[in-house]
């Protein structure tokens, strides 16, 4: 299941990059994706084994009961999760592979959503990956959401698309942020990271 969210931004996403790996960072108009903005973040490299929120809509801080602007998006996850996500990003930021995460939020009084999410490579000022293009999207209309912060998350699913030809034919691979993840998958029984070739379009739900 995919949110509107998540397809309106992928789309948008699309058009820009026109058939590139990615599209800039200064090629996103916010004006054209007002109405996601408030779903929506990025996400910067800053250095091995970080990635920090450059911005979060209002909606996603208010979800989570505070501003995630400057925090690490690695802290949202712990043990396995947090190995599946270190493997995802590696694969955004090294290869522009785009990620699709399905997870659960537990909250403070220990209520539980169903959240989407996809994660987009953007460029800077270089031709390397060094930002991506998110959001964040409740599956159910829950009233508690934004009064009942969310405190804990765990992962559902876990899946990546090259649009551009494939892992097999895409460009050649950006610098990375490491290379040392282990195996891109969730241990212990956990969902598995899938791989998808062709782009979101190709995805069989």
């Amino acid at each position: 299941m995919q949110s509107s969210t998540d397809r309106q931004l992928y789309d948008y996403w699309d058009r820009v990059r026109n058939g590139r790996i990615a599209p800039n960072r200064a090629e996103i108009e916010p004006a054209a994706i007002a109405p996601l903005l408030s779903e929506t973040f990025i996400v910067e490299y800053a250095g091995p084994m970080q990635f920090r929120f450059r911005l979060a809509g209002t909606k996603i801080c208010d979800q989570f009961g505070r501003e995630l602007r400057g925090t690490e998006f690695l802290e949202l996850w712990d043990g396995a999760d947090r190995h599946a996500m270190t493997s995802l990003l590696a694969n955004l930021f090294g290869e522009g592979a785009v990620g699709h995460v399905r997870f659960q939020g537990l909250s403070l009084e220990g209520r539980h959503c169903n959240f989407s999410m996809v994660l987009l490579p953007l460029t800077a000022t270089s031709h390397s990956v060094n930002r991506c293009l998110g959001s964040i999207t409740a599956l159910e209309p829950h009233y508690w959401l934004g009064m009942d912060p969310i405190v804990h998350l765990d992962l559902t699913d876990v899946a990546l698309d090259w649009p551009t030809n494939g892992p097999a034919g895409r460009a050649p691979a950006m610098a990375a942020p490491g290379n040392d993840f282990g195996s891109p998958g969730i241990p212990n029984g956990r969902p598995r990271l899938k791989v998808y070739e062709g782009g979101l379009s190709q995805r069989k739900e």
